[in-house]
């Protein structure tokens, strides 16, 4: 049970690390909800159910997490596409 706890624990510091409270916050809250669910449950000895709470919100955590890293790869390639554009109308132009 502690391994799932230990996941989910670490899973959401690395969703906090790229920032995705502020940039995923639908997600990284519903990470934090079912895990703090999760030590509810299993304070409460209901070790079960408290492990697929913590899988689930491993998941989230990284869903989180992936959903930031993605959008940052978007803006990447939209900026590269711009400086594309931009180096081949300074082409044509000379």
């Amino acid at each position: 049970m502690t391994a799932e706890m230990d996941d989910a624990r670490a899973a959401l510091s690395r969703a906090q690390e790229v920032g995705a409270e502020t940039s995923a916050p639908t997600e990284y809250r519903a990470a934090a909800s079912r895990l703090a669910e999760a030590q509810a449950t299993l304070d409460a000895g209901n070790s079960a159910h408290a492990a697929r709470l913590a899988r689930e919100a491993a998941v989230d955590a990284r869903l989180a997490e992936a959903s930031v890293l993605a959008a940052r790869a978007r803006a990447r390639l939209a900026l590269r596409a711009e400086v594309d554009r931009l180096r081949s109308e300074i082409g044509t132009q000379n």
